[in-house]
């Protein structure tokens, strides 16, 4: 099991990498198009669309990546610290079990939607449409996933991945430690 959390891990950071890459290129895009269009009297007919796809792109991963750490906006009505601990359990596994719901109706209305999309063209790119959505069932797929592991109480080494992510260990470092535990 700790290898699959570990190759899972994995899957999480390289969705980071390619949200930052989308990110940065969603922005150079719609900064040479204001570039070309204000100072050339021209632009990219094709940088809306691309960009739209960067950035649906990017909230989904987002999206997946917050409920692995935990970043979503949270209410909090009472202190944990009040409860008794059988309630506490009780709100964790709801959480869990909420988020999980999420997950898969996000796999299985994304895929439906894609298969529903990918008929229709985009007009600039003439890329098929249901290419915006093909990052649905991913991340939900992402989330359902963290939301059993939560649920079954199965660490995640979520140390390990910050340690990576904040540049204190190597990808080469955290993949010996994929492949050689």
């Amino acid at each position: 099991m700790k290898q699959i959390v570990r190759i899972l891990n994995l899957l999480y950071i390289g969705a980071l990498f390619l949200a930052k890459i989308l990110f940065a290129l969603m922005v150079l895009i719609i900064f040479t198009n204001v570039v070309l269009r204000y100072v050339f009297n021209s632009g990219l007919r094709w940088s809306e669309e691309v960009s739209l796809v960067f950035l649906v792109w990017f909230a989904f991963i987002s999206i997946a990546l917050g409920v692995k750490q935990d970043l979503h906006i949270g209410l909090h009505l009472v202190n944990e610290e009040s409860l008794p601990p059988l309630v506490n359990r009780i709100l964790h596994i709801l959480d869990y079990a909420v988020k999980g719901v999420v997950g898969v109706i996000m796999m299985v209305y994304g895929r439906i939607l894609i298969a529903f999309t990918l008929r229709s063209i985009l007009p600039a790119t003439h890329w098929p449409a249901g290419v915006l959505y093909l990052i649905l069932p991913l991340a939900g797929f992402f989330i359902t996933v963290e939301s059993l592991m939560g649920l079954l109480g199965i660490p995640t080494e979520q140390e390990a991945v910050e340690s990576v992510l904040e540049g204190r260990m190597t990808i080469r470092e955290y993949l010996q430690g994929v492949f050689h535990a």
